[in-house]
């Protein structure tokens, strides 16, 4: 009997983690409350980093996708205007580092949430 109810709840545990890991459809990301598609958004982009660059008058941007409606999966789910890139900036010798990829979503006209690599792959399309 014991037995029985350790392996429902399991059972009832493991749907529950697949149903929130579920992707969301098409329809979901079209609904989501994201604001307006941001005409500023590279400028935006450019506001969200300058906070981090040591040098970011230096800073070469490339944008090579978005602003496109999307939604950005990792601890949460988060909708939103997705741009990808890369950066490539000043470090403290003077020194370029090397184009970096980045990904960020903009929901309501500020950045909420950003990715970037040194090696690391980041997905920026369907072909990616």
């Amino acid at each position: 009997m014991i037995i029985q109810k350790a392996m429902t709840i399991a059972a009832m545990l493991g749907a529950l983690s697949l149903a929130a890991c579920a992707t969301p459809t098409k329809e979901e990301v079209d609904r989501a409350d994201i604001g307006p598609r941001p005409e500023n958004a590279q400028q935006l982009v450019r506001d969200h980093f300058a906070q981090t660059l040591f040098d970011p008058y230096s800073a070469v941007y490339t944008f090579n996708y978005g602003p496109e409606r999307g939604v950005w999966v990792g601890l949460g789910t988060d909708y939103g205007w997705i741009m990808c890139g890369t950066l490539n900036a000043k470090n403290r010798l003077g020194g370029y580092v090397g184009a970096k990829r980045f990904r960020v979503l903009i929901s309501h006209g500020r950045v909420v949430e950003n990715a970037s690599a040194v090696g690391d792959f980041i997905p920026c399309t369907m072909s990616d």
